[in-house]
């Protein structure tokens, strides 16, 4: 039966705020304004979408205030029936996963922004803080597997403005009455995939290098409010909403659905978003300290590389790439292992410029091109490549000459050699 979109469902959809909520989530979050005109083919799309069917009339013949009344109803059971079973059902299989792995760093991202949490669940939005190469961003990536139905990450810069993590106009071309899109930066993005039920994990990448102004433009909206386990979330975009007609015109204040322009703003349920920043920390790299409002709103957990962390993510990328025995496997971990110990007491007695990170045995593994079960080969082919050229003079400091200092590529060249001997046992 079509439906026949009338002045009843018109002017139910301008009154009745459940079913605007309904329109404005499955319209992308996108705050409720909807031109006269272009009521029919939106409920038409809401309909389509939430594949609802007006009921047929135990009676007679179905009037117009029977089907806008039936679509009605529908639309406002749609909204009574709240996201939050889904993303609770979500944190359920999470835990299970959660006490699955041993590794402490997915542990940790697991416990405290899960998609599905709520803050009387334990929701916190996090930051992994540690030295360069320690698999921060790694790991964030590998937990945005865990069941988000969207993982943004954003490469923080040291100049990033407000714009540049929520929305803003941007350039573009010059013609004849030009004005600038105003186009939706990664937050903005994120809110809209939330507020319309699904699950984003942001991953801010060296989010340490933000300036102190561009974290304070979004940090609002990592306040949830609302009730407690339906926690709600506010993000103010800046984009300003226009009373418009379906050409993109400006509508006149006499038109009789004129509005004042307002900000929009996109309200989501704060279990569909997490929060994972990761941060270099140490002198070394200057980044601004972060205020208390911050700090308390993205949780610090320092992740550092140790044995464990090497064997789970070495270990893994020779399973990907190898057809080893386990036992040559085994024997892979163990070196690198001893090697960034190595690596590590040699730094502290200025015999390194840096030691040898978890990101650089990526890659030193990756390098490798022996595909035979042979120890031997194995191993000589895992110490060509940590002394082979540019790999050799990543942890070493440049003389005053800008050449990479002799004595520490020797130091470098007697510890893989002590540490990744080429054995045939």
């Amino acid at each position: 039966m079509p439906i026949d979109i009338t002045n009843e469902i018109a002017d139910a959809i301008k009154t009745n705020p459940a079913v605007q909520t309904a329109l404005s989530t499955l319209l992308k979050g996108a705050s409720f304004s909807i031109p006269e005109e272009a009521i029919e083919s939106s409920v038409k799309e809401i309909v389509g979408r939430l594949k609802i069917a007006p009921a047929a009339p135990k009676t007679g013949v179905p009037t117009n205030e029977g089907i806008a009344t039936s679509l009605l109803t529908q639309l406002e059971a749609k909204v009574a029936t709240p996201t939050g079973k889904r993303v609770k059902a979500l944190a359920t299989s999470r835990a299970a996963s959660m006490a699955k792995t041993k590794d402490p760093v997915l542990r940790f991202l697991y416990s405290n922004c899960a998609p599905g949490l709520t803050l009387a669940e334990g929701k916190q939005n996090v930051r992994l803080c540690g030295p360069a190469g320690a698999s921060k961003t790694w790991q964030a990536r590998l937990f945005g597997s865990a069941g988000f139905d969207h993982v943004i990450e954003v490469q923080c810069l040291s100049d990033m403005e407000p714009r540049d993590f929520i929305a803003g106009p941007t350039p573009g071309e010059q013609t004849k009455g030009f004005r600038a899109p105003f186009v939706d930066g990664p937050l903005a993005k994120a809110w809209r995939l939330a507020a319309k039920g699904d699950t984003v994990l942001i991953i801010l990448d060296e989010v340490g290098n933000v300036p102190k102004s561009a974290k304070q433009a979004f940090q609002s909206c990592l306040s949830p409010y609302g009730e407690y386990g339906e926690e709600m979330t506010k993000l103010v975009t800046g984009r300003a909403i226009e009373a418009i007609d379906v050409n993109g015109n400006p509508l006149p204040p006499s038109h009789a659905d004129y509005h004042a322009p307002y900000i929009e703003e996109i309200v989501a349920p704060f279990a569909n978003i997490s929060i994972v920043g990761t941060q270099n920390v140490g002198s070394e790299y200057d980044c601004p300290e972060d205020s208390p409002a911050i700090t308390a709103r993205l949780m610090p957990f320092h992740v550092e590389t140790d044995p464990k962390l090497i064997k789970a993510a070495v270990g893994g990328r020779l399973k990907e790439h190898f057809s080893w025995s386990s036992s040559i496997n085994s024997w892979v971990i163990i070196a690198l292992t001893q090697l960034w110990k190595s690596s590590v007491e040699a730094k502290s007695k200025s015999l390194l410029n840096r030691e040898l990170s978890l990101r650089e045995m990526m890659v030193c593994v990756s390098k490798i091109k022996c595909v035979s079960n042979n120890l031997e080969k194995v191993s000589a082919a895992l110490q060509g490549v940590l002394l082979s050229d540019g790999i050799k003079t990543w942890f070493v400091a440049n003389g005053h000459d800008g050449r990479p200092s002799k004595e520490q590529v020797e130091a470098w060249t007697d510890l893989v050699k002590a540490r990744v001997p080429v054995t045939s046992e």
